[in-house]
C-alpha cells in the first residue's frame, strides 16, 4: 500500500506536468484564470460608465458662446459711438484692425502659455473680425467713398489676411483654423465676384491652399476647388460671358487643380481636387460654348475624356488614378448626346457600353465594368422611354435593335475562362441576356404592330398572328438555350414569354381577327408548342 507521502509526491509530479503542458500550450494557471477574469469583469464596469463623445465639447460650447456675446457687446458698443457721432470712418476702420489684431495677440499668448484650444479660439475670431473690418471698406459704399478704397486693394488685403491665417493655422498644427480661414476668404472674394480681380484673388488663394495641403495634407481640398469655380462662374455670368478672359482663367484653374491633384500626397484630398477640376470645369465650359462655339461641345468633352483617360495611367495604381479614369470614362459617354442626335446616341451608347464591359471583364476592372453597366443602361433607358414613344421606322429600329444586340452580345461573352477571375461574373451575365430578351420581345411587337413601319403593307390581322408566332418562336428558343447551357434564368424567361403568347393568342387573336388567320394562328403556334415539348422530353431523357 503506497502510503501518504507517496501519494503526496505522485499528487506533486502530476501538478507539476499539468502545469508544463499548459505552459507549452499557452494556458494560464487556476490563479492566474482567476485573475484575468476579475480584470476583465473590471474593465467591463468601467467601460459601462458614461463617457462624453468629445472631451472638448464643454470648452467649444462655453468658448463659442462666449466669443459671440462678447463680440454682440462690442458691436452695440461699436454702434452707440457711430450714433452719437464719437468716431469718424477712418477711426472705425483703424479701430477694427487694431481690435483685432490685439485678439490675434492675445490668442498666441495664451498658446504659448500652453492653453492651445483657447488660443486658437482667439486666433480664429480675431482673423474673421480683422478680415470682416477690411471687407467693409469696399463693401459698405459710404466707407469706400470716404476712404477711396480700390476693388483690387480691397481684393489683396483680403487674400493676404487669409494667408496670414493659414500661416497661424500651420504653425498652430490645427487643420480646423486653416479650413475656417481660407473659407472667410474665398466668401469675401466671392462678394466681389464680377470682377477680374477677385478671379485672380482666387487663384492665388487656391495656388496658396495646394500648396498647405502638400505640406500639411489637411483635408480643405474642398474650399479651394469650389469657391474659385464659383468666382469665375459668378465673373462670366456678371460680365456676359467675355470670351477671351474667360476661356484664359478657365485654362489658368483647370491646370493648377490638375498640377495640384498630381502633387498632393494625400490620395482622398487629390481625388476631391482632381474629381472637383473634371466636373466644375467640364460645366463652366459647356457654359461658355453654348455662348461662343455651340458646335464644338461634342468635340471638347471627347478631348477632354481621352486626356482623363491617358492621364489615369500616370497614376495606374493609384487611387487618384481610378479617379481620372472614371472622369474619363463618365465624359466619354456625355460625349455620345453632345454628339450624336436621334438613334444615333442610343447606337453609341450601346456600342460604347459593350466595349467598356468587354474591356473590364477582360482586364477585371470593376470601375471599368460599371461605366459600361451605365452606357448599357442609358441605351436602354433611351430605346424604350424615347425612341419607342417619339422617333418611327427605320430610326426607333436601329435604336431598339442596338440596345438588343449590345445587351445579348455582352451577355454571351465566354464566362467559362473567366469565372474563377471575376466574382459575380454569371449573375451579370445572366442579367445582361435577360434583359436583351425582354427588350428584343418589347422591339418585336413594336416594329410588326406600327402601321408605318416595317410591315406596313401587312393587314392588322396579319401582323396579329405573326407577332404571336414570332414570340412563340422566340419562347421555344429561349426555352432551348436554357436548357442547353444550364441557365435556370432563360429557361424562366421563355416560359412566362410562352405564357404570355397563349394568353394573346386566346384573348386577343381568337377574338379578334378573321378566321382564315385564327386557323394559321392556332395551328402555327401549337406546332411550336409540340415542338419545343419533344425537345423538353428528349433533354430531361438524355440528362
Amino acid at each position: 500500500m503506497p502510503t501518504d507521502d507517496s501519494i503526496q509526491k505522485r499528487l506533486g509530479a502530476i501538478e507539476r506536468r499539468l502545469d508544463r503542458i499548459e505552459n507549452r500550450l499557452g494556458l494560464s494557471s487556476n490563479e492566474e484564470r482567476i485573475a484575468q477574469v476579475s480584470a476583465t469583469h473590471q474593465t467591463a464596469k468601467t467601460q459601462t460608465k458614461e463617457t462624453p463623445t468629445d472631451p472638448n465639447i464643454g470648452f467649444k460650447v462655453f468658448g463659442s458662446v462666449g466669443f459671440f456675446l462678447i463680440l454682440l457687446a462690442l458691436f452695440y458698443l461699436y454702434r452707440w459711438a457711430v450714433e452719437h457721432n464719437l468716431l469718424t470712418i477712418p477711426l472705425r476702420v483703424g479701430a477694427g484692425v487694431l481690435f483685432s489684431l490685439g485678439i490675434v495677440w492675445l490668442g498666441d499668448v495664451f498658446s504659448r502659455k500652453g492653453n492651445a484650444l483657447y488660443g486658437r479660439l482667439l486666433m480664429g475670431g480675431g482673423c474673421s473680425l480683422l478680415y470682416f473690418t477690411i471687407f467693409a471698406t469696399y463693401h459698405f459704399p459710404t466707407y469706400r467713398t470716404t476712404l477711396g478704397m480700390p476693388l483690387w486693394l480691397n481684393v489683396s488685403l483680403l487674400c493676404l489676411v487669409a494667408i496670414i491665417s493659414s500661416l497661424l493655422a500651420i504653425r498652430e498644427k490645427s487643420a480646423y483654423l486653416a479650413g475656417f480661414t481660407l473659407s472667410v476668404g474665398f466668401m469675401g472674394i466671392l462678394f466681389g465676384a464680377g470682377s477680374i480681380e477677385a478671379v485672380i484673388a482666387a487663384l492665388i488663394l487656391s495656388l496658396f491652399a495646394i500648396a498647405l495641403m502638400d505640406r500639411t495634407g489637411w483635408p480643405i481640398a474642398a474650399v479651394p476647388i469650389i469657391g474659385s469655380y464659383l468666382a469665375l462662374f459668378v465673373y462670366i455670368i456678371t460680365n456676359s460671358y467675355p470670351a477671351g478672359p474667360s476661356f484664359i482663367f478657365l485654362a489658368v484653374l483647370f491646370l493648377l487643380f490638375l498640377f495640384g491633384s498630381l502633387r498632393v500626397k494625400n490620395e482622398d484630398q487629390a481625388l476631391i481636387l482632381g474629381g472637383g477640376n473634371a466636373a466644375l470645369s467640364f460645366i463652366v465650359l459647356l457654359v461658355l460654348l453654348s455662348k461662343h462655339a455651340p458646335t464644338w461641345d461634342g468635340l471638347a468633352t471627347l478631348v477632354l475624356a481621352l486626356f482623363y483617360l491617358t492621364l489615369s495611367f500616370v497614376r495606374e495604381d493609384s487611387t487618384r488614378g481610378w479617379g481620372y479614369r472614371l472622369a474619363g470614362l463618365a465624359l466619354l459617354i456625355i460625349f455620345v448626346p453632345l454628339q450624336f442626335d436621334r438613334a444615333w446616341i442610343t447606337l453609341a451608347w450601346a456600342v460604347l457600353g459593350a466595349a467598356l464591359y468587354w474591356t473590364g471583364v477582360q482586364k477585371d476592372w470593376l470601375p471599368i465594368r460599371i461605366a459600361g453597366y451605365t452606357a448599357l443602361g442609358l441605351a436602354t433607358l433611351k430605346a424604350l422611354l424615347w425612341d419607342v414613344s417619339v422617333l418611327h421606322f427605320p430610326d426607333r429600329t436601329i435604336g431598339l435593335l442596338a440596345a438588343t444586340v449590345a445587351l445579348i452580345a455582352t451577355g454571351v461573352v465566354p464566362i467559362t475562362a473567366l469565372r474563377a477571375k471575376v466574382k459575380h461574373i454569371e449573375t451579370a451575365h445572366t442579367l445582361l441576356i435577360v434583359a436583351g430578351t425582354i427588350l428584343i420581345t418589347i422591339t418585336f411587337a413594336t416594329e410588326i404592330l406600327d402601321g408605318n413601319g416595317l410591315l406596313r403593307m401587312a393587314s392588322e390581322n396579319a401582323r396579329q398572328i405573326i407577332l404571336s408566332i414570332i414570340w412563340a418562336a422566340e419562347a421555344v428558343l429561349l426555352l432551348f438555350m436554357g436548357m442547353r447551357d444550364s441557365e435556370s434564368a432563360l429557361r424562366t424567361t421563355g416560359l412566362i414569354l410562352f405564357a404570355i403568347t397563349v394568353l394573346k393568342v386566346l384573348f386577343i387573336d381568337v377574338s379578334d381577327i378573321a378566321t382564315v388567320y385564327r386557323i394559321i394562328v392556332t395551328l402555327v403556334v401549337g406546332l411550336i408548342a409540340l415542338g419545343g415539348a419533344y425537345y423538353y422530353v428528349r433533354n430531361n431523357a438524355k440528362n
